[in-house]
């Protein structure tokens, strides 16, 4: 059996804050020997969100009204940059490299259930 753990169960990891998008992945060990072992992410794994069963009470929706990166918008709309992923998820977003436009509507979850959502979806 692989020995998965997530990164802030690992002390020679640094500690990452509760809303980084490496929180999702477990981490796994490498080892050849002491010299040769390192950590690595299953970067396989795939996270969905079905919102049909998310109380409407839980998200509401945002224009888009100038160019940004969802770096910017995460920060705009949480405090962080951090959480740029989990607008993307929510919104069945797959390539981060894709800017939203101007124009554009978006379903984002309320600051104060993010903390809920993120930690149902590191389980």
């Amino acid at each position: 059996m692989i020995d998965q753990k997530k990164q802030n169960e690992i002390e020679d990891l640094e500690t990452l804050d509760s809303d980084r998008y490496e929180n999702i992945f477990n981490v796994y060990e490498f080892n050849k020997g002491d010299e040769d072992s390192y950590y690595y992410f299953n970067i396989l794994k795939k996270i969905s969100i079905d919102d049909s069963n998310i109380d409407p009470e839980v998200f509401y929706y945002v224009k888009v009204d100038r160019k940004l990166p969802w770096t910017s918008i995460s920060y705009n709309l949480y405090g962080t940059q951090h959480l740029w992923w989990l607008i993307l998820l929510f919104n069945n977003i797959i390539n981060p490299t894709t800017l939203p436009k101007i124009g554009d509507v978006y379903k984002v979850i309320k600051k104060e259930y993010v903390n809920d959502i993120v930690s149902q979806l590191s389980i």
